[in-house]
């Protein structure tokens, strides 16, 4: 059955809006994400400025799907943030520029030889590749330090409790209980040593938590930014850990590191299908909580076009 009828009929989601609407926000979304990192990145004024160079390559000149910035907005949207004042746009695209420049951080250090010696990213060379292990890793560096820098910029529009707050999750998500212990949590299971079931279970759970994280940090800064209560943003931030675990579901069965090795896909996706249609279900009604709005039904339907979008793609 295609998932969008099914996520319709189950969620009553509004019969007008389509994966296209999704599309055409996301696009908006992205061109604004990326005229504000190329305002806030460090510019390259001489042959020299390497680093510089190595930022703006991973974190704009290559791509990226910009899935965390466009989560941060529609969870404002969906809050009921006005997205026509001066204030929310500019928290909103430099906070979700502060999130961008973790996430390639993170990508540029899980490329380098000592990880997982990734030498393409995103379809071109990996930085490391192209600059050298050592630029790369100050790169990565850099970006984790000018996020939060970003973050400390908007001092004059948002409180100085909310930047503290907004800090102290930035730090939790990226990293010792975060992102970093997911990674941590994936080279010590690639190390093939020795640990016990309970072991084995406590890193099966942590390695999700370098993907999942990520996508936690927008939500739970949507939160703070509108004022949201408790228990709004407990369920925002659960809709983002599950929105990263079927991320990395979906990239695991495609780089093949699923424990499924020798079969096709189409044989992958349907192992896991089930498992998947139940994340996009349970995804869809969490959001219920909120108030109807196109923000919600994008955050809704998000799951099911990132389903489908790896279906098209791995068939095609």
């Amino acid at each position: 059955m295609n998932l969008v009828i099914r996520c319709m009929g189950v969620f009553h989601i509004w019969l007008y809006m389509s994966y296209k609407e999704l599309e055409n926000a996301l696009k908006e979304c992205i061109a604004d994400i990326e005229k504000v990192l190329n305002l806030l990145l460090p510019v390259v004024s001489t042959p020299l400025d390497f680093l510089q160079e190595a930022m703006r390559y991973s974190a704009l000149s290559t791509g990226g799907h910009r899935w965390r910035p466009f989560v941060m907005q529609q969870c404002m949207g969906a809050l009921g943030c006005s997205t026509s004042t001066t204030e929310y746009n500019q928290s909103f695209l430099y906070a979700a520029a502060a999130v961008e420049m973790i996430h390639n951080a993170s990508l540029i250090h899980d490329d380098l030889p000592s990880i997982d010696n990734d030498i393409i990213r995103r379809g071109v060379d990996a930085c490391h590749i192209k600059f050298g292990d050592g630029i790369a890793l100050l790169a990565g560096n850099c970006l984790v330090y000018e996020a939060f820098k970003v973050i400390a910029s908007l001092i004059e529009i948002l409180s100085p409790i909310k930047i503290a707050h907004i800090i102290e999750v930035m730090a939790t998500e990226a990293g010792l209980n975060g992102m970093m212990i997911g990674q941590c949590s994936d080279i010590i299971a690639k190390s093939n040593i020795k640990c016990t079931d309970e072991e084995y279970q406590i890193l099966n759970n942590n390695i999700f938590k370098k993907t999942t994280s990520l996508f936690i940090l927008p939500c739970h800064i949507a939160g703070i930014i509108c004022n949201a209560n408790e228990h709004f943003i407990k369920s925002l931030n659960l809709y983002g850990y599950n929105v990263g675990k079927m991320y990395q579901i979906l990239d695991d069965i495609e780089d093949d590191v699923s424990g499924l090795s020798g079969l096709s896909l189409k044989e992958k996706i349907k192992i896991h299908q089930s498992e998947l249609e139940n994340y996009a279900d349970d995804l869809a009604d969490l959001l219920k909580i909120l108030p109807e709005s196109r923000y919600r039904t994008n955050l809704q339907l998000l799951p099911y076009y990132l389903y489908e979008r790896y279906i098209e793609k791995w068939s095609g």
